[in-house]
Formats: C-alpha cells, structure tokens, sequence
C-alpha cells in the first residue's frame, strides 16, 4: 500500500465521522436515533455540554467534537504544510503533554473538584485532537506501509534506517 492509500484510508473515514456527528441532528428524528446508536457508544450526549445548530445540539459533546474536528483538521493540514513523506510521529512524552489537559480536565470533572465548562472543554479537546493528528496518522501509514518498504529494501538492496 502507499502512502497516499493509506492515508485515504484514516482521512476519509475522520471526514465522514465528523460530518456524521455534525450533520445527522439536522436530519430529525431518525438523525437523532442514528446519532445515538452510533455516537452514543463513544460520547456521553448531553445537550447542555454540546455545541449545535441553534437548538439542535451535535451528536457529541464539546470535548469530543473539538478531538474529532481538530484530529481531522490536523490530518488535512500537516501533509498540505508538511508533507506526507515528512510527517513523523511526535515522541510518547510529547503526545502525552497534548493529552494530559484533557485527561486531567475530564478527571477534575468526574471528582466534582473542578468544574469543566465550555472554554476548558473546548481547549483540552482541541489540543487532545491536535496531538492525536500529529500522533496516529504517521503511525498508521508507517505501518500499513512498512511491507511495501520491505519489499522494495530486498528489491533494490538499499536499507531502510529508520
């Protein structure tokens, strides 16, 4: 598989989800059941903690809307600024940095020791989503690419040093 291929395969998926949870409240009631069969298994779905069309809330909370909107927007900017060749996965200690707000603003939450609203939702989403877009796609393509490189290697003689 190439590169692009496998890609294709993370992006198109990501457009569609997105496009799911933004788009499906606007289709009524079977939209709604739809959204709550689908996102209801990732996302809690409370009305009150989602963005929305006027009084149609999205399919999904703040936090996870901006994860899933900044991963796909991360995904299609990196390769447009970087490229593809070039986009590497950031090291475990750095994705963990762009993780940790999140985990911790769900967590202080949970314990009622801070409430969680709309800014600090929207922020440690957001940067949850960028460092999940920086992370997971060249980690996918390198390894649905990784046969095609060893084929090529053997073919050509040269050594992958990654």
């Amino acid at each position: 598989m190439t590169p692009r291929s496998a890609y294709a395969l993370l992006l198109v998926p990501a457009l569609l989800w997105c496009a799911g949870f933004l788009l499906l409240p606007l289709a009524g009631a079977a939209g709604d059941a739809l959204a709550g069969h689908v996102y209801g298994r990732v996302c809690h779905q409370l009305d009150e903690r989602s963005f929305g069309w006027g009084s149609l809330p999205w399919a999904v909370c703040i936090r996870c809307s901006s994860i899933y909107l900044a991963f796909t927007a991360t995904m299609i900017l990196v390769p447009l600024i970087r490229g593809l060749e070039r986009w590497t996965p950031m090291p475990p200690r750095v994705f963990a940095a762009w993780m940790v707000p999140a985990v911790l603003d769900a967590a202080l939450s949970l314990s009622g020791l801070h409430p969680a609203g709309t800014a600090t939702r929207l922020l440690t989403g957001t940067l949850a989503g960028v460092g999940l877009g920086l992370t997971v796609p060249p980690l996918f393509i390198d390894a649905l690419t990784r046969g095609r490189r060893n084929r090529m290697t053997l073919h050509t003689g040269d050594h992958d040093v990654r």
